[in-house]
């Protein structure tokens, strides 16, 4: 039942991993692309919208303010002589109303939203010249944008006028009315200041976009108040102003566009949950169709496995089996009778090449062992016949009766039968025995010494193995120096046998010092010694054991040696045997 269920969730992952999970990206990456495309060209909309607003306040403001400027400003000061004039007798007084009247008419462009235009007098006078509506002086006096004007002399002021100033007023399409006010200052002789009142076309297109699009809502604001707009967002136009990163009444983002030169600015809230309700809805969908697909899938998956997998069942039982070695299963050839007479003779073959590959591997085992056992380096062997040769003529016959008596006690050791005993007690007396020879080919230039555990001695080893080590000591590290120093040390510690072999010589870099166990290559002029005993002990005891060399440039040489201690229940404690004795 274990296997069955792990077979399940195996075939449900591959379904998921394979259909499902890739479906899934791939819908979350179009839904996200959809998402960024819409909030995207929703951007762009509200930005030409209210570029639109902008650009007709911008026009209108414009407008305002050439008239006002135009009229004030002239060259031929017609406006302000006649000014000047006020306030006089009745008729008087109509007659010069009259014509400023007709002045301001020569110098005003189209207007079609043009509502009034004041002049207010420093002698607390008001004269309406061109004009649909009533405003008490005292009100506007009150007003930001009138105090602005009489502070900035001979600069337009664009200002709004509040709804509670007026008296009475024509019927207007909307509730915003701005100002363009200016102070001639001095230069004004009796008028403090004039100020023209005019609509703007701006609302009615603010209205329509929020008729378009009922996810955003428009607003027109100066200085942070709200002008025109959704009353029932006031609140949330005004926070958005002072925090544009905020979310507030269920509108999620806005974006703000100022008329250059005026505080006035277009604000836009947008509602996200209504803007990208197409969105949301193409999900929805997409979730709907993902469950159908999926229950139609677990419908026909538990078919599927009932009448088709179950026999495979069988098989992963017996593959298991086969994992855990045993290739004598064999399966009832039920179901799938091809593939289980296949499964049973691949057991079958399975087992013979075991069987063959474990014999074959032995024997080669045994074959590389003994040749790599009896691979010994034969250059010491002919310096030593050099050495020999070169002490006969010098005629010094004990020196090389000593020397030739040391050459056979180690001919013997390698030639004696591999069935003996063989310790590291023998090793140290055969490393003697070279050690005698080095010292009389070289001068006894180098000294050796030797720190051995009674244990250790005890400890079986492969023959030839601490010689190879120390040769290449002799020659390549110590290289004929006077002052050389060889340290052979041994012990046992928690059963493994320590040897180490160290010199004082000129060392090598850490390059170098891998080489050494890579192999004998003609091209890097290494020899084979390390690589003989490397191999040699991976081979006989696993590849836990071995050799390490450490060493640094002038630092010397330390070559670590560790093996199984392997002791002769008889002889531990003992010194070791003496089958390489003299």
């Amino acid at each position: 039942m274990k296997k069955k269920a792990s077979l399940r969730r195996t075939y449900y992952g591959a379904f998921f991993l394979l259909t499902v999970l890739p479906l899934l990206v791939a819908a979350c990456v179009g839904l996200g692309y959809f998402y960024r495309m819409q909030l995207s060209d929703a951007r762009e909309t509200i930005e030409l919208q209210q570029k639109s607003v902008s650009d007709t306040l911008r026009q209108e403001v414009q407008q305002a303010s050439l008239q006002l400027s135009h009229f004030l400003l002239s060259p031929e000061g017609d406006a302000l002589s006649l000014v000047q004039q006020l306030p006089q007798s009745a008729g008087e007084r109509y007659e010069i109303q009259s014509a400023l009247d007709d002045t301001f008419g020569y110098y005003r462009l189209t207007g079609r939203r043009l509502a009034a235009l004041h002049l207010y007098l420093k002698d607390g006078t008001a004269y309406e010249l061109y004009t649909a509506l009533a405003v008490p002086r005292q009100n506007v006096e009150e007003m930001d944008w009138y105090r602005q004007a009489l502070q900035q002399p001979e600069r337009v002021v664009v200002g709004a006028a509040a709804p509670d100033t007026l008296i009475h007023a024509t019927n207007r399409p909307g509730k915003v009315l701005l100002t363009a006010a200016i102070s001639m200052g001095d230069e004004g002789g009796a008028l403090e200041e004039a100020c023209l009142y005019f609509e703007t076309e701006a609302e009615a297109l603010m209205q329509g976009y929020d008729t378009q699009n009922p996810a955003t809502r428009m607003f027109l604001l100066l200085d942070g108040q709200v002008l025109a707009g959704d009353e029932a967002y006031r609140d949330a136009a005004v926070a958005f102003w002072n925090d544009p990163n905020g979310a507030y009444d269920g509108m999620d983002w806005c974006i703000t566009t100022p008329v250059a030169s005026t505080g006035l600015c277009v604000l836009t809230l947008v509602d996200n949950q209504r803007l990208l309700a197409g969105v949301y809805q193409a999900g929805a969908l997409l979730l709907v169709v993902f469950a159908v697909i999926f229950a139609l899938y677990l419908a026909f998956s538990i078919l599927f496995l009932k009448r088709i997998l179950d026999p495979l069942n069988s098989l992963y039982d017996g593959m298991k089996r086969l994992q855990a070695g045993d290739f004598s299963h064999r399966l009832a050839p039920d179901g799938h009778r091809e593939l289980m007479e296949c499964y049973n003779d691949t057991g079958v073959r399975m087992q013979t090449l075991t069987e063959e590959n474990r014999r074959r591997e032995e024997e080669k085992y045994q074959e590389e062992l003994k040749a790599l056992q009896s691979e010994i380096n034969p250059h010491f062997l002919l310096n030593t016949i050099n050495t020999i040769r070169f002490m006969a003529d010098i005629a010094k016959f004990d020196s090389i009766r000593d020397m030739a008596d040391n050459l056979m006690s180690i001919l013997d050791c390698v030639l004696r039968n591999r069935s003996r005993r063989y310790t590291l007690a023998d090793e140290v007396r055969l490393l003697d025995a070279y050690i005698q020879i080095m010292e009389v080919r070289y001068g006894n230039s180098f000294a050796v010494n030797k720190e051995f555990t009674p244990d250790s001695l005890s400890c079986r080893l492969p023959k030839l193995l601490l010689q190879p080590l120390v040769e290449n000591a002799i020659f390549h590290g110590l290289d004929g120096r006077e002052d050389g120093v060889i340290q052979l040390t041994g012990r046992v510690e928690e059963g493994v046998l320590h040897i180490c072999v160290r010199d004082n010589g000129a060392g090598m870099t850490d390059q170098q010092a891998r080489a050494c166990l890579a192999g004998p290559k003609k091209e890097t002029g290494h020899s084979i010694g390390l690589w003989n005993v490397q191999r040699r002990l991976k081979l006989q005891y696993g590849e836990q054991y071995g050799l390490a060399v450490e060493s640094g440039l002038e630092q010397g040489t330390c070559v670590r040696v560790t093996l199984p201690a392997q002791m002769d229940e008889k002889e531990e404690g003992h010194a070791a045997s003496d089958d390489c004795g003299r």
